[in-house]
């Protein structure tokens, strides 16, 4: 489940955290206007707000700013881009979401190939024990 997850998760947001990283979507305007707090040192790491791009086509409310800069509290301000994520925006620079993203999917393939590579040993083992212990039929 977890190895599954992995690769869930790094799919899902990893190809929009590298495109963020490499400057690809749309560049807009971030205004904070909420924080879920797991406090580190004096800031919160989950930044909620209302994305707005550039040319004010497009609005997405009560989205996560990921890598969002820690002095960064209600009302303030930050430069966006909206790579696709389905429940956030990247700081305009495209942060380090990628490197943990890249490391959640890769975790997850490593897991499910250790999971298939046991299955595999542990059914090659039982094969080898009921051959082991079939007893020759004695030849008349």
């Amino acid at each position: 489940m977890l190895a599954t997850a992995g690769i869930f998760f790094g799919l899902r947001d990893g190809s929009a955290a590298w495109k963020a990283h490499n400057g690809e979507g749309v560049a807009g305007n971030f205004v904070a206007t909420s924080a879920r707090c797991k406090v580190t040192g004096n800031s919160c790491s989950t930044i909620y707000g209302t994305f707005t791009s550039a040319d004010g086509s497009v609005v997405k409310r009560d989205m996560v700013l990921y890598d969002a800069p820690k002095e960064l509290n209600d009302g303030g301000e930050a430069a966006a881009l909206d790579s696709g994520a389905p429940e956030g925006v990247f700081v305009a620079d495209g942060g380090n979401s990628y490197l943990i993203y890249t490391g959640f999917g890769a975790a997850g393939v490593v897991g499910w190939i250790v999971w298939i590579l046991l299955v595999v040993r542990k059914i090659r083992s039982r094969a080898a024990a009921q051959v082991s212990t079939v007893a020759p039929q004695p030849t008349v």
